[in-house]
């Protein structure tokens, strides 16, 4: 487990490292230019390489100079409905899933209209903040449910699993990494570290009072790199 937290500050280290060589390369894109907000939580590039930006306030997509802004409107019922919006993930079969502090969404890119995603494994998922979309090699969904735990989407099957961790419950899943097509780290706003087997089911945590650990200095993570 200590090699395990110590490569992935490694690679944060040296994503940091090519992004202040390139900076020559780099275009800094601020509210001046058509953002949303600047309280932002995920940055994906799809198939047709969009730049999407979530927010605090509404969901961005770039291409090339321009951006397009998705905001909450209660009179279009396509519309999303609330602006604070935090992952964002084109699966292998091209669909795009939106989650939302008020659930999670698939957007149809033709009408660039926005649908509530239900399932009988997670009932009340408009109530829950949706913090993070990753997905496996064996074309597995996982998002992460606010106040249930993991709920798991295997496109394939057309199949969902809701993991009910209670453990998770009070942590508040700020954002999820996946490392070896088997363990889901979960980074949280309160506990630290935690680790699910997608396998096992088991779990396993990690804060700055672990004997594991010996990186953490604090228990509020909020990315990993």
């Amino acid at each position: 487990m200590k090699n395990s937290i110590v490569r992935c500050i490694r690679i944060g280290i040296s994503f940091l490292f090519i992004a202040v060589c390139s900076h020559a390369n780099m275009r800094f894109i601020s509210s001046k230019d058509g953002l949303s907000n600047t309280s932002i939580h995920t940055i994906f590039q799809d198939s047709r390489n969009y730049i999407w930006i979530t927010t605090n306030y509404g969901l961005n997509r770039l291409s090339g100079t321009d951006i397009k802004v998705f905001l909450q409107s209660f009179q279009d019922t396509g519309a999303l409905p609330t602006n604070y919006t935090f992952s964002i993930l084109e699966d292998s079969q091209g669909n795009f899933w939106v989650g939302t502090l008020t659930g999670l969404f698939t957007y149809d890119e033709y009408t660039e209209t926005f649908i509530p995603f239900s399932t009988e494994a997670c009932p009340h998922l408009e109530n829950a903040k949706i913090a993070s979309i990753v997905e496996d090699q064996d074309r597995n969904v996982w998002f992460s449910v606010s106040g249930r735990g993991i709920l798991c989407y295997a496109l394939e099957e057309d199949r969902a699993c809701l993991f009910d961790l209670p453990e998770l419950k009070e942590l508040d899943i700020t954002t999820m990494l996946l490392v070896d097509n088997r363990k889901l780290w979960l980074a949280t706003r309160y506990g630290g570290i935690s680790v699910f087997d997608t396998q096992t089911g088991m779990l396993q945590s990690i804060n700055h009072m672990s004997k594991e650990n010996t990186v953490l200095q604090e228990n509020s993570l909020f990315f990993f790199m």
